[in-house]
């Protein structure tokens, strides 16, 4: 629809004055295909016209097939009359159309309040399932203690068929009331199922008894959902120990299999709950067949939980079987004794250092960083020189734990050690523990032949200077920043924020000119957290590099500065040949006032992740201006995902 024909139409609904001779002309305004002249003709109706003569011809437009946004329209409308419109409402439900039936359902549900009770309850026995579930739904928010005893009579009563969904309704609206109940439906077979659910929300404890014994139904169906309420006892604040024990109770020995032979559903959310509750019961015939589900990842955790409940109860049932099992089952095992952090398992985890499987040996060493003591520091330090990233990192993330077991004269002679894995892990290690002894060494280091090494020690050194003032910090810091690695330069820099505000400010302004443009990108990164006017200045230079990555992160440094030169830097950027740099400035631009006019260009632009980029950033700035701005390109937009955006702003 052209422009011109949309504001003629919306001109025509604004000149109405609410007579009752002009309901045609309103309700036009309510069929047309925009989206701009259906809203004018919302508001006009309830600015202009009274309730009483426009529900009914509202309510005629829910009855429109071919014509979602009317339909939409007149039952915004309906629901922001409000209660006015329960009586027009309560007379239309009686129509035999139940799409129709199904919005009044939505309109009274939207509008709430006790006078649209009635309908509600009517809707929990239409035909129609759709307007069924519509009431159920609404009738669980309405949160009457009158609803209430509605919904209980329904469930008491012998009408199956809307008992169901009774059922479901009481439970949303929490009332302990409807418990006992609840309880009753379990005997009756048609509702056992949704009574287990609506008692699992409750999650009263005293009606535990009463679901446990379905795990034996002969339905499986039922068998499922007694278990996955079960869970959501414990989930709910209930012991672990009742539930252990009501199981117990009802089923004896019997409890373990009844539960096991869930392990093979077809249904993942069933076989976790099978997998928490064999860990409730802290059966050690459980842990094999857990084992073989550990190396499904969907279950891999739910697995670990539980092997960790059976440990507790049977601290020898995982070391006595490590020699048994395959290598992936021996990962799950090392990991779960050492998540337990108990000191008992420290021989094992000690033992397991020694392991073929690189896995095994890393989650044996994190778990020797929470027990450890000063022999297990001495066979993680070992590690350094594994052959696994991995498990080096595991060996240094335990001992920077253990710290006070590590003598500083240790840590110092093996930054010197022969082997570079050692060096490298021994500086990353001593920057871990802020060691400033260590940093004469860390700055012998920044001379090493191997890359890796070099890049460990200047990190430490940034670490350790962030935290601890030192006079020797900033020479150590020039020393890395003029490393032939690009790498280890970009490293540095990134990590200047951490020092004092003038030290950091002006070895990032050196560093903009640097050779490599991940460095100098690095270095633009950090002069975005100083609000300076030399950091700014420099900043609107970069703009010119000619690199695409300097100069969109350039953008961003400048986009959190709240004055007039870096926003008209930032404008100038949007005509950009480089699609990126021309998407970055127009996001930029959101965070400065009066922007719009620079964005607006490119809401017609012929690329249309630009115009997504424009529409994004108007709808940041959330303005009257830029709200008319996109309603205007709405009309005109044609791709889809950029459509979908401006609706999404627009709330349309």
């Amino acid at each position: 629809m052209e422009r011109a024909l949309i504001e003629q139409q919306r001109t025509r609904l604004l000149s109405l004055k609410g007579h009752t001779d002009e309901l045609t002309t309103l309700m036009d305004g309510f069929t047309s295909s925009s989206w701009r002249v259906r809203k004018t003709a919302l508001e006009i109706a309830l600015e202009r016209f009274s309730p009483e003569d426009i529900i009914k011809p509202l309510i005629d437009l829910l009855y429109i097939e071919d014509n979602a946004g009317a339909r939409n329209t007149a039952i915004e409308a309906l629901v922001r009359i409000g209660k006015e419109a329960v009586p027009y409402l309560e007379e239309a439900f009686q129509t035999e159309n139940r799409d129709v039936r199904k919005f009044i359902i939505d309109v009274l549900g939207s509008i709430g309040g006790k006078e649209t009770l009635g309908v509600l309850l009517k809707g929990l026995k239409d035909p129609d399932q759709n307007v069924k579930a519509s009431a159920v739904e609404y009738l669980g928010r309405l949160g009457e203690k009158t609803v209430v005893e509605e919904l209980i009579k329904i469930i008491k009563g012998d009408d199956l068929w809307t008992a169901y969904p009774a059922i479901e309704a009481v439970s949303r609206l929490g009332d302990k009331e409807a418990i006992p109940y609840l309880v009753e439906s379990l005997k009756r077979r048609p509702l056992t199922e949704p009574a287990i659910r609506a008692l699992a929300r409750f999650a009263d404890p005293s009606t535990l008894r009463h679901i446990v014994p379905f795990l034996k139904d002969s339905r499986r169906s039922i068998q499922e959902e007694t278990l996955k309420a079960i869970e959501a006892f414990y989930h709910s604040g209930v012991e672990e120990d009742l539930i252990a024990r009501t199981l117990i109770e009802e089923f004896s020995d019997e409890a373990f299999s009844l539960i096991l032979a869930h392990l093979d559903s077809k249904r993942n959310e069933v076989r976790k709950a099978a997998i928490f509750l064999l860990g409730i019961l802290k059966e050690p015939r459980s842990v094999e067949p857990l084992l073989e589900l550990s190396e499904e990842e969907e279950l891999v955790e739910r697995v670990k939980r539980s092997l960790i409940h059976i440990s507790k109860a049977h601290p020898e049932i995982l070391p006595g079987i490590l020699s048994k099992v395959r290598p992936e089952q021996r990962r799950i095992i090392a990991d779960v004794l050492s998540e337990l952090k108990d000191r008992r398992y420290y021989p094992v985890l000690m033992k397991l250092l020694d392991d073929r499987d690189g896995h095994v040996i890393r989650n044996a060493a994190k778990g020797l960083g929470s027990i450890g003591d000063r022999e297990s520091a001495e066979r993680l330090f070992e590690l350094f020189s594994h052959p696994y990233p991995d498990v080096q990192i595991a060996a240094v993330e335990a001992l920077s734990e253990l710290g006070k077991f590590i003598k500083e004269e240790e840590l110092i002679n093996k930054l010197h050690d022969s082997n570079e894995r050692v060096r490298k892990n021994s500086a990353i290690l001593a920057g871990r523990l802020l060691s400033s002894t260590a940093l004469k060494e860390l700055g012998f280091l920044l001379k090493d032949p191997s890359e890796e090494v070099r890049t460990a020690s200047a990190l430490a050194i940034c670490w350790i200077c962030q935290r601890q003032e030192h006079p020797e910090c900033l020479r150590y810091i020039r020393i890395a920043l003029n490393d032939e690695s690009p790498r280890i330069r970009a490293k540095v820099v990134s990590n200047l924020e951490g020092l004092s505000s003038e030290t950091a400010l002006e070895t990032a302004l050196i560093m903009t000119s640097d050779a490599n443009e991940h460095v100098r990108a690095a270095a633009v990164r950090v002069l975005g957290s100083f609000k300076s006017q030399k950091s700014r200045d420099r900043l609107i230079e970069l703009l010119r590099d000619e690199n695409g990555l300097v100069v969109t992160r350039a953008i961003e440094s400048l986009s959190r500065f709240d004055d007039e030169l870096a926003m008209k830097a930032i404008a100038e950027m949007v005509s950009s040949k480089d699609a990126e740099i021309r998407r970055t400035a127009l996001l930029s631009l959101s965070g400065f006032r009066d922007a719009e006019p620079c964005i607006s260009p490119f809401l017609h632009h012929s690329d249309w992740a630009t115009r997504l980029a424009a529409v994004q950033s108007l709808a940041a700035i959330r303005s009257k201006e830029a709200t008319l701005l996109l309603e205007d390109a709405l009309e005109k937009e044609t791709d889809p995902l950029v459509k979908e955006a401006i609706e999404g702003a627009l709330g349309v």
